[in-house]
């Protein structure tokens, strides 16, 4: 057992070195959620977002096959790019942010586990059409 609380420490670390090579301080705003007629819920679509501040990476990648376009060469390949933060952070799905002069709204948050304990979570980054992320 203490070895594996050791090893979740270790891979933690090892997590926030991997953010702490380009971190950013960005602020989320994130909307409320009002019913959506049947049952469930919906972000509210006339209500200002709430700051918060957290600490992430803003990192690019290969996107996968089903993003991949074609073009008069043969198939290109799209970057995609994608938050990580650490395991204390709070992101959500629909959440959006200003970073470098663009708006962008965050996709599914896929929640990093490895030795029994939440590592860090990443999400896809959504360019946003929205002119300013607290709109």
């Amino acid at each position: 057992m203490t070895e594996s609380k050791e090893l979740l420490k270790q891979a933690r670390l090892g997590f926030q070195k991997n953010i702490d090579e380009d971190r950013q301080s960005i602020m989320i705003y994130r909307k409320g959620m009002i019913a959506d007629g049947f049952g469930g819920l919906m972000q509210d679509p006339f209500g200002a977002g709430t700051p918060t501040t957290i600490i992430c990476r803003i990192c690019e990648g290969r996107g996968n096959p089903s993003i991949l376009t074609g073009s008069p060469v043969g198939l290109s390949e799209n970057l995609v790019k994608y938050i990580i933060v650490n395991y204390k952070a709070d992101i959500q799905e629909h959440d959006t942010f200003d970073s470098r002069g663009k708006t962008y709204r965050i996709g599914n948050v896929e929640t990093i586990v490895n030795f029994g304990g939440i590592i860090g979570y990443q999400a896809q980054l959504i360019e946003s059409t929205e002119i300013g992320a607290a709109t």
